[in-house]
């Protein structure tokens, strides 16, 4: 889809162009018969390459302290 989609955030004060998305907002469009994660615990981090690619910098449990596991450039 789109990487501004319902639910995706500004990072900035993270990383400049820095994004994040919960994939708890996508836990439906990853639903197959009879395994589903009812509570999807991770994040995306991600920064937008060009119109159609984006760079996935990080997944993180959300329980992680996001500061000190994110690259420093």
């Amino acid at each position: 889809d789109t990487p501004h989609r319902i639910g995706s955030h500004d990072r900035d004060e993270l990383a400049p162009g820095l994004r994040s998305y919960h994939l708890i907002y996508s836990r439906q469009q990853a639903k197959q018969a009879h395994a589903t994660v009812k509570s999807p615990r991770h994040i995306v981090f991600y920064r937008v390459a060009n119109d159609d690619m984006i760079e996935v910098v990080r997944l993180l449990h959300d329980a992680m302290e996001v500061q000190l596991h994110l690259p420093n450039d």
